[in-house]
């Protein structure tokens, strides 16, 4: 097959990235998407802006004397990422809602994942909320939404709503991939093959979801996107398409691999894994380079977790993408 670079999501802008003011213990998953704001009172000091990893706006801000409506439905972005100017719903107050958590707009997505953090102070008798809401994208790029407003100004004449986007971070060497591996990715394995031993009945999701919480403070998934790309393998279903495959590390243990529409045949037998609507999704459990074979613990139809083995070469159409867990600090630059 042929061999091509790496996708996009996996080269992010070089420099150090934005660093969190949230303990990951206190950060709040809510596996949904953020949004942009600006100010809500009369005068408008600032729209959204783009930052480099350093923190640093390589563009101007909205005008600031844009009303509200047009500021909020303007894009800045200017960076080749996802992280983009989101809907707000700035009439609804959602911001005022108990628990504080993202728009309808946002958590309604499935292509984010959104973390929250919340700090509230009190001073001449006002009580003021900083709350922060942090979508992050599957190319690993961030949209960080930050609200301040007071529980008494119901007129929202000095709320602040604003918006940044961050690029993504750069793609990991080598050696922190596979420092990733040994430590995520064996966790998540020990987990998968627990799950095969007791032969409990269970689903995918729950099954890949019991897998992920057995690591250490890992990204949350995003979709069904589950760390880095490290490897990938595809037939295009026109008739007579070459294979395409690129590989930036081996499959290995605990990695986490993708089959869209996976059609395999071997002989007289055919096999198809996945849809195009929804995925099959896997515990890679070894990587025969040599077969280009892989094995995966996996559901049954019968919901028992067992093993599953394919050759690349049998792919006749399809996918088949591997995901490597990545540490949540490593979005953070530390």
């Amino acid at each position: 097959p042929s061999r091509s670079a790496p996708p996009p999501q996996q080269h992010g802008s070089p420099g150090s990235s934005k660093q969190s003011s949230v303990p990951p213990s206190k950060r709040q998953s809510t596996g949904a998407g953020a949004a942009e704001f600006g100010l809500l009172g009369v005068a408008i000091p600032r729209g959204s802006i783009d930052l480099d990893r350093d923190g640093s706006s390589p563009s101007s801000p909205i005008a600031q004397s844009q009303p509200l409506a047009q500021q909020a439905s303007r894009s800045s972005v200017t960076g080749n990422f996802k992280a983009r100017d989101l809907d707000l719903e700035l009439g609804s107050q959602w911001w005022r809602a108990v628990p504080f958590s993202p728009p309808t707009s946002i958590k309604a997505r499935k292509d984010v994942a959104c973390e929250v953090s919340q700090s509230t102070s009190t001073k001449r008798g006002k009580t003021r909320h900083d709350n922060e809401i942090e979508v992050i994208f599957d190319d690993f790029s961030k949209t960080l939404i930050s609200v301040a407003f007071t529980d008494e100004d119901l007129a929202e004449s000095t709320t602040a709503i604003t918006q940044a986007h961050a690029a993504p971070p750069p793609f990991p060497s080598p050696q922190a991939l596979s420092s990733f591996s040994s430590t995520l990715g064996a966790q998540i394995f020990a987990a998968a093959h627990s799950k095969s031993a007791d032969k409990s009945r269970t689903t995918t999701e729950s099954f890949i979801s019991f897998c992920l919480s057995r690591a250490t403070d890992p990204l949350p998934p995003i979709g069904y996107t589950f760390g880095l790309t490290v490897f990938t393998h595809r037939v295009a279903a026109s008739k007579g398409a070459a294979a395409q495959e690129f590989e930036v590390d081996e499959p290995r243990a605990g990695d986490v691999v993708v089959f869209w529409d996976a059609k395999f045949k071997h002989n007289l037998s055919t096999q198809k894994v996945g849809s195009s609507e929804v995925p099959h999704v896997a515990v890679v459990q070894a990587w025969d380079s040599k077969k280009r074979k892989l094995r995966a613990l996996e559901v049954g139809k019968d919901g028992a977790v067992d093993e599953g083995a394919w050759r690349m070469e049998d792919l006749k159409g399809g996918s088949v993408t591997v995901y490597r867990a990545v540490e949540r600090s490593w979005l953070d630059g530390q």
